[in-house]
């Protein structure tokens, strides 16, 4: 296994726990988070967002 199915691995096991105790906000954030870690290429990137700093100018 590598980093990234380390990390989903993390997330689908809280997503086990959220679940059980019907917390079906936290089930679906989880989802997210491991749709992401699978698909960064669909995350934004720097160049989606040209001369932003986070936090505004520095």
């Amino acid at each position: 296994m590598n980093a990234i199915d380390d990390l989903c691995q993390v997330l689908r096991d809280s997503q086990t726990r959220h679940a059980a105790l019907g917390n079906e906000h936290e089930v679906v954030a989880d989802g997210d988070a491991i749709y992401m870690l699978r698909h960064p290429e669909l995350c934004s990137s720097d160049a989606d967002y040209p001369n932003w700093t986070p936090g505004g100018a520095r």
